[in-house]
């Protein structure tokens, strides 16, 4: 009578050892897919990103242009694939979707692929507009990665905002859009 009372703990034991290391067992190791925003270049000379306060996964660029000016910029981009999970030899491919009122105004990059050995890939967008009126506008640019489920983005989201005509004081944004940033990043 003691045997099949052994057999059932043994029985128990290696299903609640199986269950307790599925459980226990760490999320799966992904590789970082580090994004850096450099200084734009162009008809409003050189602007470097900024990350306000401690906007996650973010880059913000401002312009601040006259009525009927228009914006002709550059942005460099740098990325680099960081082998950080434990397996070598990977690739992930990265992508470019752009969104806003300025939108259709962007040159994408081309959707590339970048491997795990740590080297560093360049690339950039351009921004050219027509004649701008008074007002604001925007642009996100997203950066995906994938396959999502190997690759974390250190940035996936790169905003520009253009601010023409009165809502500029001497040649800087409002502080009214400034604020809109610092109140967007406390609610995240």
């Amino acid at each position: 009578m003691k045997r099949p009372m052994i057999g059932w703990v043994f029985c128990l034991w290696v299903i609640g050892a199986a269950l307790s290391n599925s459980i226990l067992a760490a999320p799966p190791q992904k590789d970082e897919l580090v994004v850096s925003a450099q200084t734009s270049f162009g008809s409003a000379g050189n602007v470097a990103p900024t990350v306000p306060g401690n906007s996650y996964r973010q880059w913000f660029y401002s312009f601040c242009l006259p009525i009927g000016g228009s914006l002709n910029q550059t942005f460099p981009l740098q990325f680099q694939l960081n082998h950080t999970n434990r397996t070598s030899g990977e690739a992930a491919s990265v992508s470019f979707n752009a969104a806003g009122s300025l939108s259709s105004s962007i040159t994408l990059p081309a959707r590339f692929d970048i491997s795990d050995n740590n080297s560093i890939q360049n690339t950039s967008f351009t921004v050219a507009t027509g004649i701008l009126a008074d007002g604001e506008y925007t642009i996100n640019l997203q950066v995906p990665a994938s396959p999502n489920n190997k690759v974390s983005l250190s940035h996936d989201t790169i905003h520009i905002h253009v601010t023409v005509g009165s809502g500029c004081i001497d040649s800087k944004p409002s502080c009214l859009y400034l604020m809109r940033i610092r109140f967007a990043n406390n609610r995240l």
